[in-house]
């Protein structure tokens, strides 16, 4: 974990996933927030 966060610092990224579910998480977010909502809420994950 650590080699990642300092290639993406070296590559000045601004963002690191780790691990690399978080990734899909994140795309899912962008295309389908209602869904991931709802996912959390059936789960019992409440957004911040």
């Amino acid at each position: 974990m650590v080699r990642k966060v300092l290639r993406a610092v070296e590559r000045r990224r601004r963002r690191v996933y780790v691990p690399a579910i978080v990734r899909l998480i994140a795309a899912l977010e962008g295309l389908a927030p209602s869904l991931l909502d709802w996912y959390g809420a059936r789960f019992g994950i409440a957004r911040r």
